[in-house]
Order: C-alpha cells, then sequence, then structure tokens
C-alpha cells in the first residue's frame, strides 16, 4: 500500500507554459498523387487515423481512406509507385519487429509483402519499368510482380557488401542499370536482367562511401544511350551514359572541377537535355549534349525582360513533350521550349520579370501546360499552349512568392495538385473551370502546435525556438517571453558571460548571411563578430566548441571553403587558425572534442579520407597528431576524450573500422585490438565516458547482437563488460550515478538496462515496447525517458533501479526534446487541443538532485586544465564535499560559490551560504596525489530545496619548478533536492 500511495505521489500531469502557436491550422497536407488505372492514390493527413492511404476518381464523393495500416498513430505510406495495375509503396510496418514494409494494392486489397527471413530489410528506392517493381532491401537488389512469390533478390550476399540501399538508374533494352556497392568503400554500375546470373558489372566508380548522385530512375535512353547522373569518387557528381557494354560506360562530360550536379534527363529530338550547376555561382543552367564531351553545351538564355542576366538562369519544372521537344521554366518564370542542340528555344508569351518567382510549378496536360503562378489574368492555376490568347487561368488563389510548399502533379487526364493557400486540401481539374474543383477530407483540420525546440541555456535560462517565434524561459508562464533581440534564434555556446551563436540579422533582408555573431542577451547587445564571407554570402558557423577563453569552430570563405577558425569572443580575437587543405576546396573540420587544453578533432578535403588533427587555438599550434591511413579512407568517427587520452572508430587498411586510442602524438595513436579478425569490420556504437572507462556497444560483422565493452584505453583494459544475449542493438548510453543503456531486442522490444561497469552489476530495470530519448536529469542515476508499454506512451524516469523506475505522467504522453531547467523539467508535448506546446513539470517530488560539473576550465597555454568534482548527495543535512584535481603539489586551490550564476570567468578578489554573487569557501593546498578537497554540510533547512549553488575552483601556482599561474576549473552545478 505505500508503494502504490508513493507511486500516486511520483505521477504529475504536465502543465503548459506557453501556447505558442494558437491559431495554426495545419490541413491532410496531401503528398504524392500517384494514377493507376482510373484510381489517383495520395497519402493525407486525418483525425484520427493520422498520415495514411487515400484514393481518389476525382470526386469528392469518390476520395476515400484506402487503408489505414496503424490503428494507433500514422503509417505514413510513402514512395508511391504505379506498376501496370498495382500500386507499390513503402510504410511504417504494423510488425513491431519491422521498421518499414513494402505494400501494394492490386484494386481489392492492400498486402503487406514479407521479405525473406531478413532481420529488418528497410526496403526503398522503388522503381517501376511498367511490368515489374525494383527495389532495395537490407543493401541489396530485389525485384517483384506484386505476388509474396514473384518477390525475390537479386543480389546476394556473396559478392556485394550490403552496408548501403542499391539504386535503380533506369532501364536499357530489357536490362536495369543500378547502382550498388560490391565491395567495402567501393560502388559499382551494374545490370541486370533481373536473375543473380545475368548480373554483371558495367564500372567501378572510383574510391569513395558516397552513394548520392541522383534520383532513383532520373534518366533518359536517346538512342540506344542510357544517360543520367551518378557520383564517381574521383570526378564528383556528374553526367554519365553507357550502351550496355563496359567499354560504352562511362562520364558524359566532367562539367565542373568539383560536381555539377546534373538533373531532370530528357530528351530533345536526338539530343540529350538535363540541368547542371557550375561552382561558384550555382543556380541551375539548361544543357543540351549529342552524347559527346564536345558537343556537350550550355543553352544560351536571353530573358524577355527584366533585370536577370543572359547567362547562368535556374531552371525549374522540365518536361518532355511530344515529338521530342523539352520544356523548361526559368527562375523568373518564362517557359522555354527547345527540340534538339542547335534549335532555338521559343519562350511562351508569359508577362516578362519575376512575376511567377522560383516557386512556380508545371505539369503536361494532352497538349497544353498547366502551371502554378502568374500569368496574365493573375494568380493561381493557369492553362496554355504557348500563345497569349489561349493562356486561361483555371483557380484563382494566392500562389505566394517565397517559402510555399506546392503539389503539382497531371495523371490519368487530370491535374492534381495543393497549397497553404488551399488550405492544403487536394484539389484536381480536367483543365476546365467547371471541372476544377477541392476534394475535402473530413475533419483533416487540426489545431496545430508551434514544435517548441531548445537551442541553448544561457544565464539560467533558456532559449526555444517555436514555429511561432522564438522565446526565453525559466521554465514557467510568468518566466516565460517573446525573444525580440534582433537576430534569428540558432544554438549557441556561452563564453565569458556572453552567447556565442551563428546567426543573421531577422531584417528583411541580412546584410551579411549567417556568420558569427556575440550577445548578452538584451535587444541592444548585439555584436558581429566577423563577416567571414563578405557581403550576404554566409560563412555558416557550426561545429561551436569552447576551451577555456576560446571557442573553436568550422567557417566557410572564399579561397579557402570550410577551414578551422577561432574566437576570443571579440572581432580581433575572431580568425582563421589553419588553411589546412589549402585552396577553395576546404578540409570541413569536424567532431571537435576539448582535449589537453585545446580541441581534437578530424579533418579533410575527402570526407571519407580524413585525418587526425590538434590545436591549441594558434597557427603553430595546430598540427595533423596521425596519418592513419595515407590516401585511404579512415571515417573517424565516434571521438570520445577524458582530457587525458581519447578513444574513437576509424578505418584502416587491414583491420576494417577498429578501436583506436590516442594520447594527441603520433607514437600515442594506435588501435585497441583486432577483437574479431574475420571478417575485418567491427562495429561500435556510441562510445561514452563512464567512472574512468570508456564504454561502447560492440558486435562482430558476422553476429546479430550487440555486447556491452569498455576500454581503459590499453589493449589489455580492453574487455567485454557483458553478453546480453539474443539479436540486440545498444544505443542511448548515458553517464550518470551508473551508466544507463537502451538494449533493443530482434521483436523490437526496448529494455532499459544500469551497469556499474561490472557483468555481476548490469541489471535490468524494465521491459517495454519502446523507449526513446534518455536525458539525464541529475545526479544518482537518475534519467528520464518517452517509454510505449503496448497501450500508451507516457513519461518516464528513472533513479537506476527496477523500483525507481516507473511511469511520471497519469495520461498518454508524447515527450520530446527533454531538457532540465532549474527544478523543472521542459519538453515538446502534444496537446489533444492546442498541438505540440512547450510544456513542464516539476522534478522535485520525483527525488531529483545535482551536483554535476559542466563547462570547460582554463589554464595558460602548455599547462593543464583542473577540473571540479563533487562528492556526495546535494539535499539539506547532508555533507557535500568539491574535489578539485588536476594540480601540482603545493599549488593553491581556493574555492568560490555563487548562488545565481556560474562563476565562469570571475576574476579573484568559509561555508556555504546564500551570499551573492559570490562566498569565498577556503584555500586548501593540493597534497600529493594532485587533488584538493573541500567539505561542509548543507543546513537542515527544507526551504533550502529547489535552491541552485554554483562552485568553481582557482588555482594558484604550478607546482615546484614552474612559474607563477592561475587556472581555473569547469563549473559544478549543485541543485539541492529533497
Amino acid at each position: 500500500m505505500l508503494t502504490i500511495a508513493l507511486f500516486a505521489i511520483l505521477q504529475q500531469s504536465p502543465v503548459l507554459v506557453v501556447d505558442a502557436e494558437e491559431t495554426l491550422i495545419r490541413g491532410p497536407r496531401p503528398r504524392e498523387f500517384t494514377t493507376v488505372g482510373s484510381r489517383t492514390y495520395f497519402s493525407a493527413e486525418s483525425i484520427p487515423e493520422g498520415r495514411e492511404l487515400w484514393v481518389s476518381d476525382g470526386t469528392p464523393e469518390g476520395t476515400v481512406l484506402r487503408a489505414d495500416l496503424d490503428l494507433i498513430g500514422s503509417s505514413s505510406p510513402r514512395e508511391l509507385t504505379a506498376c501496370g495495375a498495382l500500386l507499390f509503396f513503402i510504410a511504417d510496418s504494423p510488425q513491431p519487429s519491422l521498421s518499414w514494409s513494402l505494400f501494394v494494392d492490386d484494386g481489392t486489397s492492400v498486402r503487406e509483402l514479407t521479405l525473406g527471413t531478413l532481420e529488418d530489410p528497410q526496403p526503398t528506392n522503388l522503381y517501376s519499368d511498367g511490368n515489374q517493381l525494383w527495389f532495395s532491401a537490407a543493401g541489396h537488389l530485389w525485384r517483384s510482380d506484386g505476388t509474396q512469390g514473384g518477390t525475390t533478390q537479386i543480389t546476394d550476399g556473396g559478392g556485394f557488401f550490403s552496408t548501403r540501399p542499391a539504386r535503380p538508374v533506369g532501364m536499357l533494352d530489357d536490362e536495369l542499370v543500378f547502382v550498388i556497392r560490391y565491395a567495402p568503400k567501393t560502388r559499382g554500375l551494374f545490370a541486370t536482367d533481373g536473375t543473380t546470373a545475368g548480373t554483371r558489372k558495367l564500372s567501378d566508380l572510383g574510391l569513395g562511401l558516397n552513394d548520392y548522385g541522383f534520383e532513383t530512375g532520373d534518366s533518359v535512353v536517346v538512342d540506344g544511350v542510357l544517360y543520367f547522373p551518378l557520383f564517381d569518387g574521383a570526378l564528383g557528381n556528374e553526367p554519365w551514359r553507357t550502351d550496355g557494354t563496359p567499354a560504352g560506360t562511362h562520364i558524359l562530360a566532367d562539367l565542373d572541377p568539383l560536381s555539377s550536379n546534373p538533373s531532370d534527363f530528357a530528351r530533345a529530338g536526338n539530343s540529350v537535355f538535363f540541368l547542371a550547376t557550375f561552382q561558384p555561382i550555382f543556380p541551375e543552367v539548361a544543357m543540351l549534349s549529342d552524347g559527346t564531351p564536345g558537343g556537350t553545351s550550355q543553352i544560351a538564355l536571353h530573358s524577355t525582360g527584366g533585370p536577370f542576366p543572359p547567362l547562368n538562369i535556374a531552371t525549374r519544372d522540365v518536361l518532355g513533350r511530344a515529338n521530342g521537344s523539352v520544356a523548361f521554366m526559368t527562375w523568373w518564370g518564362e517557359i522555354w521550349i527547345t527540340k534538339g542542340l542547335g534549335a532555338e528555344p521559343l519562350p511562351f508569351s508569359l508577362p516578362p520579370g519575376p512575376a511567377q518567382s522560383g516557386h512556380s510549378r508545371m505539369v503536361e496536360l494532352g497538349t497544353d501546360i498547366a502551371y502554378l503562378g502568374f500569368g496574365p489574368s493573375g494568380s493561381g492555376l493557369h492553362l496554355t499552349d504557348g500563345s497569349a490568347g489561349k493562356t486561361r487561368r483555371l483557380l484563382e488563389f494566392d500562389v505566394g512568392i517565397t517559402g510555399q510548399e506546392i503539389e503539382l502533379y497531371a495523371s490519368n487526364g487530370r491535374i492534381w495538385f495543393t497549397g497553404q493557400h488551399l488550405d492544403w486540401q487536394p484539389w484536381t481539374s480536367d483543365g476546365t473551370v467547371a471541372g476544377t474543383h477541392a476534394l475535402p477530407i473530413p475533419s483533416s483540420t487540426v489545431t496545430g502546435g508551434s514544435s517548441p525546440t531548445r537551442m541553448f541555456s544561457f544565464r539560467d535560462r533558456s532559449y526555444v525556438t517555436t514555429t511561432a517565434g522564438d522565446f526565453v524561459t525559466d521554465g514557467t508562464k510568468q518566466g516565460t517571453e517573446r525573444l525580440r533581440w534582433p537576430l534569428e534564434l540558432r544554438p549557441g555556446v556561452e563564453l565569458n558571460g556572453r552567447m556565442i551563436l551563428p546567426t543573421q540579422e531577422t531584417a528583411p533582408v541580412s546584410s551579411t548571411g549567417v556568420e558569427l555573431w556575440s550577445t548578452d542577451g538584451t535587444d541592444s547587445g548585439v555584436e558581429l563578430l566577423a563577416d567571414i564571407s563578405p557581403g550576404q554570402s554566409p560563412s555558416h558557423p557550426h561545429n561551436l566548441t569552447v576551451v577555456g577563453d576560446l571557442v573553436f569552430f568550422t567557417a566557410d570563405r572564399p579561397g579557402t571553403g570550410y577551414e578551422l577558425w577561432v574566437t576570443d569572443g571579440t572581432p580581433a580575437g575572431t580568425q582563421l587558425i589553419a588553411d589546412i587543405e589549402p585552396g577553395a576546396v576546404g578540409s570541413e573540420p569536424g567532431n571537435f572534442v576539448p582535449f589537453r587544453g585545446g580541441v581534437l578533432f578530424d579533418a579533410g578535403a575527402d570526407y571519407t579520407a580524413r585525418e587526425l588533427y590538434w590545436s591549441d587555438g594558434t597557427p603553430t599550434g595546430t598540427r595533423m597528431v596521425v596519418d592513419l591511413n595515407g590516401t585511404d579512407a579512415t571515417d573517424l568517427k565516434n571521438i570520445t576524450s577524458d582530457g587525458t587520452i581519447a578513444v574513437f572508430t576509424a578505418f584502416v587498411p587491414s583491420g576494417g573500422r577498429e578501436l583506436h586510442v590516442t594520447d594527441g602524438t603520433s607514437a600515442g595513436t594506435f588501435p585497441l585490438g583486432d577483437f574479431f579478425p574475420a571478417p575485418p569490420f567491427d562495429f561500435v556504437q556510441d562510445i561514452e565516458l563512464f567512472d574512468g572507462a570508456f564504454y561502447f556497444g560492440k558486435r562482430d560483422a558476422n553476429l546479430p547482437e550487440y555486447e556491452l565493452w569498455r576500454t581503459d584505453g590499453t589493449a589489455a583494459g580492453t574487455e567485454l563488460v557483458t553478453e546480453l544475449g539474443g539479436a540486440s542493438f545498444i544505443q542511448d548510453l548515458v553517464p550518470t550515478g551508473s551508466l544507463l543503456f537502451a538494449h533493443t531486442l530482434a521483436s523490437g522490444a526496448s529494455e532499459l538496462w544500469a551497469t556499474d561497469g561490472t557483468a555481476a552489476g548490469t541489471e535490468l530495470l524494465v521491459h517495454l515496447d519502446e523507449i526513446w530519448e534518455l536525458t539525464p536529469i541529475g545526479s544518482g542515476s537518475d534519467v528520464v525517458f518517452r517509454g510505449f508499454d503496448g497501450v500508451e506512451y507516457r513519461l518516464w524516469s528513472s533513479n537506476g533501479t527496477p523500483g525507481g523506475t516507473q511511469p511520471i505522467t497519469p495520461n498518454p504522453s508524447t515527450a520530446s526534446g527533454m531538457w532540465r531547467e532549474g527544478t523543472r523539467l521542459l519538453f515538446a508535448d502534444d496537446d489533444p487541443l492546442l498541438g505540440e506546446e512547450l510544456h513542464a513539470i516539476d522534478l522535485l517530488p520525483i527525488g531529483v538532485w545535482a551536483l554535476e560539473p559542466f563547462g570547460s576550465g582554463w589554464a595558460p597555454a602548455g599547462l593543464p586544465v583542473p577540473s571540479l568534482s563533487g562528492v556526495g548527495r546535494a539535499a539539506p543535512g547532508e555533507t557535500v564535499t568539491l574535489v578539485a584535481e588536476g594540480g601540482a603539489h603545493g599549488d593553491i586551490a581556493r574555492f568560490a560559490m555563487s548562488m545565481d550564476v556560474a562563476l565562469g570567468s570571475l576574476p579573484l578578489p568559509g561555508s556555504f551560504g546564500l551570499a551573492s554573487p559570490i562566498t569565498w569557501l577556503g584555500g586548501p593546498r593540493f597534497v600529493d596525489d594532485g587533488t584538493s578537497r573541500f567539505s561542509d554540510t548543507l543546513p537542515a533547512d527544507p526551504a533550502l530545496v529547489g535552491q541552485r549553488f554554483f562552485a568553481q575552483a582557482f588555482v594558484a601556482g604550478t607546482g615546484p619548478g614552474a612559474p607563477d599561474a592561475l587556472s581555473r576549473t569547469n563549473p559544478l552545478e549543485i541543485l539541492v533536492g529533497p
């Protein structure tokens, strides 16, 4: 009875913090209109079904829900593909063990197709040749005639490396041309007649892990040759051609030193039409080719009006028309037609200038062209045969100039379309005004929410972005207000009492684009630190990482590309540190981790061949740590550091992806062993630091289960913690008082586990159908997460014990994006009436307390950065010990505390107290093990519950024989709990 009573006390209903968007209406938003015979399918949202499959015969009464495949949520049908009399599509599977499945509709029933015994094949890249469907599943190529027996795998595991989806390119005669990875890091172009024996390689595609370069099926056949876009590791994304033989398979033309990103291939007489981009200007241009490099050139277009240049114009909506002509629309809204290389394009008689903007769309209806945009009679849906007198408006509505999504299709002799100013309802037209009408979906409009997302915390308040504007909040209604500073809200970091963030002005036109700014949180306290890419061209700073008094980041500047930059928070101190890859390409530094007073990161012009670097924030102090692989792909990931050593995963020629360790030197960087030498690939997940060791989930490529491993940075200290058994997946390792992690089973069910680092100390906390977003909220082992028990989603919490793992909301909750702000947990949650808005619950009744390091400390260059941690329980009457580490014998550590804000870089000018802003606690010397401690007991006063303190230690001196210097530790947050 006591347990039941306590359970009832702990449960709370979330409190609405702010209803940022009260009037947003979300209509059915139909997508992917696809016609099969007399039926036109699309996906749409409705109440209570969610996003499901709909079908229409073009009349309101004939527009009905075709299948509700997910009775609880949405199945989200996508990749709708017509194939003869069948419709194929992908949707979220009702089977708990599958992410999504392949479905087929023959007009009488909708069936799910089983793909052999694969654990979770995740079918994708659907492509129809008119008679059968080709698609990728588990990285291999499949085909289907719509029956279970006729759904077969073409490529098998014997000769193909199936970690990336196969991508159909197009049909040539009776064969499918497709791209697939057939060896580690190696892609190839293949052709198949639909049998394993009849599958042959046409060309290797160079070194690289990328599989992008084209949309599935973006190709055209002209005079027995297939033309298509393709990514090659050496040449980039360029137009290719094949006649079905290896000798006749090669790049059509290398149009750009990087990539021309060709698209929208169509036949124009005996020529090939496509769109391409040229650096550094980027807008798309129209191209024609006779199939040879010399015969591939840009179509010269000249605007009939407006201040637009004749070259480098963007184009939209390419239509392959009758008799080999091609219609396309320029960015300023003119429609042009060309037939063959050298033909004079003829513009339609539409209004000159930018009337139709870049948000117009066009499709063909018989011999006419239908388009959404501005025409002679105004804005809306128009139909034209190319002459001004025969251009007519079928429906008047506001197409919009910026930022609007529009869906427009033509099939089965009708036009199908939707848009924001049509309330996102599906519309159809037979080409007449009388035959143009909406197909309303009953109960399809709902009150939408503002989709709140935390961007960062600054000065004990959270900055939140929503679709209705930006807000700042302390977690209460009265402490929430709309943010009015003149900058867009984007994720930033705190440095010396100011926020450093990549953003741009909120004026109608930004004068700089996205650059690096600084703010104190007030409307007037904003400052541009550097216009790195001059003018309106953005430099897009990202990877912001604080180390001491510096912020390291990556930014793009003409002439250097994306390279390593640093700022001390002033315009003069914002500068390029190293042009690691000389020239305009850039090395794109990433995976920044604070390490030994600087930052550890990877960089390289080709993201598949990156190496490990370290920088202290100066040009001379920036260096490559080690060249692991020469010019081969290293693909560094999961860099995790304890400040002294770092572990990471990388490819090596002899061992596949292996776990490595580094101390920041070349000699001190090496793999921690090839745990499973055959085959040579280990798969490592989520490396996390806990209790002085690095923990990770790992599996051998031959085995279906991930197990829990740990390493202390030595080969001998790299060991299995425990075998959980069965096909499994370890994710979301969360280090708190113990290490918590989610364990997903082959059945799709999820389990929450806790470990102290030993097999005996590894314990199952709860078994649920799903576990999402493990979020630490305090010391001990306190986490919150969204759990599904087979009936409903609710918000759960855990203190690291089975008895302390339970739901904390009595009603269903779709909580996401959770974070702690003071004594409250904030998150986005769906309200039945208001949609997704910002909500909160009080953490103190759950017993949450915190004694947590955050941020980073600082030390002079070349000296170790000391750290501060806490021991004890932050509760009234309990003893808390502050532990400063990283000093030397003879150093003095002076501890300080503030109630209002983290001390950060406060200058130097006992007992616990409420004095603000600062109270000095004492100054014991470091002992021989390099630690210094200060202990005190919190008063036994219940009024302390909910109070937040910030502690920090300042270290004077650097030990015998070294010059005097002042260093400071990271701040320590102390949240007093019950």
